[in-house]
């Protein structure tokens, strides 16, 4: 009497099984970038550019541009952090006005706002009433961010800035703070 055996089923479901596995360590071994020391991936971008920035904290910096025909240490700001404690996402922003806190910005400079908004990519004005700023600001998913794009999103905010204020300022028809 012979009797048959099956081994090589359960042998394929295994060894699929370890391909399967095999590849979820591969990939998430890509995922993860590997740092050998605790540099903030920010901070490792930023050094990979010709911006020239201050370290404002742990994971904060501002990176000053010179303003033509403004005052000898007078600089626009623009700010670049994370938009919360997961660090999923870089924020850049620069302001644009500044207002004391609690202004109430005119219809008009919102419009204007909204408008901008809608014509250009990459960034967006937003009003922060409480603290009476209109900033011109880009969130960039950090997965996607790399140093010559970082560089690109704060040459652009600081361009931005720099091409609306006067625009903006007279919308808004006061005298800024800032």
């Amino acid at each position: 009497m012979r009797q048959h055996t099956t081994w090589a089923y359960p042998t394929a479901v295994v060894q699929a099984a370890l391909v399967v596995a095999v590849m979820c360590v591969v990939a998430g071994s890509l995922a993860m970038p590997a740092r050998a020391d605790d540099e903030d991936p920010l901070q490792a971008m930023l050094d990979q550019t010709d911006l020239k920035y201050r370290v404002l904290d742990e994971n904060s910096y501002i990176i000053p541009f010179e303003i033509e025909g403004g005052e000898e240490d007078e600089t626009l700001d623009v700010f670049l952090t994370y938009n919360n404690d997961e660090k999923k996402f870089a924020l850049m922003f620069c302001t644009i006005l500044d207002y004391e806190d609690g202004h109430d910005f005119r219809p008009e400079t919102m419009l204007r706002a909204l408008r901008i908004n809608n014509d250009y990519p990459a960034i967006k004005l937003c009003i922060d009433a409480d603290n009476g700023d209109l900033d011109c600001q880009a969130e960039a998913y950090m997965r996607t961010l790399d140093a010559e794009s970082l560089d690109m999103y704060i040459n652009f905010i600081a361009s931005m800035a720099t091409k609306f204020y006067e625009e903006l300022h007279a919308l808004e028809e006061g005298e800024a703070v800032g």
